[in-house]
């Protein structure tokens, strides 16, 4: 059965209220630290912005009415412009004061526990969840996974220091159908650009499409354009795989150049 979560219209308040410029890490840079993982667990914590009380100045800010009455948030509630800045601050820094880089990281929610053997990813957990306790943290056990040798992390497939598109994901690809016109086209795009860094020569084989994206240019879907559709949907269907960065392997790099586009590769030993 579906849970209801409560989420308050706070447009009004988001709109005066100045952006927290919370940085988000990299996907790259937290790709790379499972290079020698192969371990993984996933935790979740159970609603978390909930994790997080509110100062006392500030809950009368977050009220909201009824037909039962006046309410008052006595922690963080979903609906407010900067509640996810907040939490994913909120993590990073518990983590940082706990020093876990070397085997935990996460992104907003998601919290990824990675390590080298199966004995070594137990005493991780241990530490984890002592964590967890001193902070009070609440972990919902039925999102969390646990000592896989491979999980689903930001639309990736990771895997003994590979990474591939999510199967999933490249199965919503699979079916999109041709462009009709700039809007479709620019969903597509978008859904093939997060993976472009699996297409070989991707910007020289996009560069048809993106002809039909120029403002003064009349919409006419060729032959071309067929070809480049059906080339980038084809390149990663066939499900490519990427070997995640070892800054310990010899870096070798490929690089070329066109009239349309710019290229370059990177390829470890």
């Amino acid at each position: 059965m579906k849970k209801t979560r409560l989420c308050i219209d706070y447009r009004k308040l988001n709109a005066i209220c100045k952006t927290d410029a919370e940085p988000l890490p990299r996907i790259d840079t937290l790709l790379d630290k499972f290079t020698n993982a192969n371990i993984f667990s996933t935790l979740d914590p159970s609603t978390g912005y909930w994790h997080i009380p509110l100062h006392e100045n500030d809950k009368e800010k977050l009220d909201f009415v009824t037909s039962e009455g006046l309410y008052e948030f006595q922690v963080l509630p979903f609906g407010f412009r900067n509640a996810p800045a907040i939490f994913n601050r909120t993590i990073r820094r518990i983590l940082n004061k706990h020093k876990c880089s070397t085997f935990a990281c996460h992104y907003f929610d998601d919290i990824v526990i990675f390590s080298n053997s199966l004995e070594e990813h137990y005493a991780d957990l241990e530490q984890i969840f002592k964590i967890c306790e001193e902070e009070n943290i609440k972990l919902k056990f039925s999102k969390c996974v646990f000592a896989k040798d491979k999980i689903n992390f930001l639309g990736y497939e990771i895997k003994e220091g590979c990474s591939t598109p999510d199967h999933h994901n490249i199965e919503s690809i699979k079916k999109l159908q041709p462009s009709k016109n700039v809007k479709q086209l620019q969903g597509f795009l978008g859904s093939v650009n997060v993976y472009n860094k699996f297409i070989d020569s991707y910007a020289k084989i996009r560069e048809p499409l993106n002809q039909l994206l120029k403002k003064d240019k009349q919409w006419h879907w060729t032959a071309e354009c067929q070809e480049a559709f059906e080339l980038l949907k084809n390149k990663l269907v066939t499900k490519p795989v990427l070997q995640l960065y070892d800054p310990k392997l010899p870096l070798h790099v490929f690089c070329d150049a066109s009239q349309v586009a710019n290229w370059g590769n990177f390829e470890t030993a």
